[in-house]
């Protein structure tokens, strides 16, 4: 079983790098390129321009459920998807309040059993590439005035961004620990390895990068290239057989590629 999990950002390009424009075309091909057969997408995002029914026949996988955090008033929004050559029984969403972010689960059938797979998206950490250039250059060491004032502001967006995903992945660790079958768990944590975010919903997971992973590790472009903070978790009992991150520009994100033996 191949599994992908791929920060889409809208499926827009940066729009930092010049006027935004749809990259759904050839994320689309790229996902088939990869012929996975569970699919978990973040920020997912389907309006009038890019309609739900054209993303779903480009994906080209039979059976998938959306949870729009966002909703717009085309019937669709920005929120999260998991697509499946599997049949999917049941799903359900784990709602994290006063944030647009969640996570998404659903139940399918694979190789004779369920599974119990599960999509997130924690909360950002707010700190964009202006402002970690700003620390890295140590600007505020010879300015006067408010230099020191937006060091604290950059404390403050990371402290509290922090507080918030501890709570969200305190919520989602339970949820995942009362699985009636077991689990992969992929998605966006923004959050490294040696976060409390990510240790606490790995619990007992094997993380498939630790598994088979190679390399530099790095999933998030921006920010330097240096942090991993997409992942694919999975059941001790489910082995993986391999790992891949492979190079896209449609996002700031590389898609995560893991080859499950369910």
């Amino acid at each position: 079983t191949i599994v992908m999990s791929y920060n889409v950002a809208g499926f827009l390009s940066n729009p930092q790098l010049g006027p935004a424009t749809s990259t759904l075309d050839s994320v689309a091909a790229l996902i088939r390129g990869a012929k996975p057969d569970i699919l978990c997408l973040q920020e997912f995002q389907s309006n009038s321009a890019q309609a739900k029914p054209r993303i779903d026949s480009l994906i080209a996988m039979p059976y998938h459920k959306v949870n729009y955090k966002v909703p717009n008033s085309n019937g669709g929004g920005w929120g999260l998807a998991i697509y499946s050559r599997y049949r999917m029984i049941h799903s359900g969403v784990v709602d994290f309040e006063h944030t647009t972010n969640s996570a998404l689960w659903a139940d399918m059938v694979a190789g004779g059993d369920t599974v119990r797979v599960f999509n997130c998206h924690l909360q950002t950490t707010s700190v964009n590439r202006a402002d970690l250039e700003y620390i890295m250059r140590q600007e505020y060491l010879g300015e006067e005035g408010d230099g020191g004032g937006r060091v604290k502001n950059i404390a403050s967006k990371l402290r509290n961004n922090f507080r918030i995903r501890a709570g969200q992945a305190d919520s989602l660790a339970v949820i995942i620990g009362e699985s009636p079958y077991r689990v992969i768990v992929c998605g966006d944590f923004n959050d490294t390895p040696m976060s409390y975010a990510y240790r606490t919903i790995r619990g007992g997971l094997r993380d498939s990068f630790v598994e088979k992973g190679r390399g530099v590790p790095n999933t998030y472009k921006g920010l330097f290239n240096l942090f991993r903070i997409d992942y694919i978790l999975h059941s001790p009992d489910i082995e993986t057989t391999g790992y891949a991150t492979p190079e896209s520009p449609y996002s700031d994100h590389k898609p995560v590629v893991a080859g499950l033996d369910i």
